[in-house]
């Protein structure tokens, strides 16, 4: 049940669920309600983490390359990104003439301000890069990566890194998730466990919602961050063993995850003005 054909079922499930985690999440601070409230179904399912899952689990598939630059990775990804980024752009401001305007599409790609118009796609900017440097990751022994990534991991928490800690944050997740395709092992003890740690980490992340203040949130820390990729990664586990028909029904829009993720905000824009 854990492949089919190419694909991983349980990696496609946990896409699918993150895509919809982060569809409540962006609805709710735009003021589209949901039936469970967002602080009740969306903190307790670790939301901070869904990001950082997807930079993880990029990194996981990496596979050594003869090339150095991996440009069709790249344009994969940029392709869509383009083609949203402007769709988001002439949606919200079309009745504003300001399409016409070299600077106005710069804005719309993300090259002049800190997030294109089409916000939440931010992060493909920084893994189309990783994307394309990836052979050249390929090549670092184990070791590197992990040391790399741990004194990235630092920088966030230090707060001293001279870019947006989320985008060093999603680098260090993504060469984290290459140290974990190197070491399949881990996931499947993961699997062993799975049931536990799921329990656990639900019940951290229910207690979440009782805090008066979640701007201090411990989901936002490091450790928080990968407490909640494997709290996702043994929910699909858990759902594989226990609700079989409802994983591999949800595992089959996996596939489909990245077209939510890069159109939903422009749906709950609408929706909300």
């Amino acid at each position: 049940m854990g492949i089919s054909k190419t694909r991983i079922l349980w990696v496609d499930f946990l896409r699918i669920m993150a895509a919809f985690i982060l569809v409540v999440q962006h609805g709710s601070q735009h003021g589209v309600n949901f039936v469970v409230p967002r602080n009740t179904l969306v903190l307790c399912l670790w939301d901070h983490s869904i990001v950082p899952l997807f930079f993880l689990f990029s990194g996981y598939f990496v596979r050594p390359s003869q090339s150095w630059l991996a440009w069709r990775r790249f344009s994969f990804l940029l392709i869509p990104y383009v083609i949203w980024c402007v769709v988001a752009a002439l949606v919200f401001f079309w009745g504003e003439g300001l399409f016409i305007s070299p600077g106005f599409w710069g804005c719309a790609l993300g090259i002049r301000d800190v997030h294109p118009f089409n916000g939440p796609l931010w992060f493909l900017e920084v893994l189309m890069l990783l994307a394309l440097v990836s052979p050249v990751l390929s090549r670092i022994k184990t070791v590197g990566l992990q040391t790399i990534a741990l004194s990235l991991f630092l920088l966030c928490e230090e707060n001293i890194a001279c870019v947006p800690a989320v985008h060093v944050s999603g680098v260090a997740f993504y060469l984290l998730g290459m140290v974990l395709g190197r070491n399949p092992w881990v996931f499947e003890k993961v699997r062993s466990y799975a049931p536990l740690i799921f329990c656990i980490l639900f019940v951290f992340g229910l207690a979440e919602t009782f805090r008066e203040s979640f701007r201090e949130s411990y989901q936002r820390g490091t450790a928080g961050l990968i407490c909640g990729c494997l709290f996702y990664v043994s929910m699909a586990f858990v759902a594989e063993k226990y609700a079989a028909p409802l994983f591999v029904f949800l595992a089959r829009f996996g596939k489909y995850a990245c077209f939510v993720y890069a159109t939903h905000f422009i749906v709950i824009i609408t929706l909300a003005y």
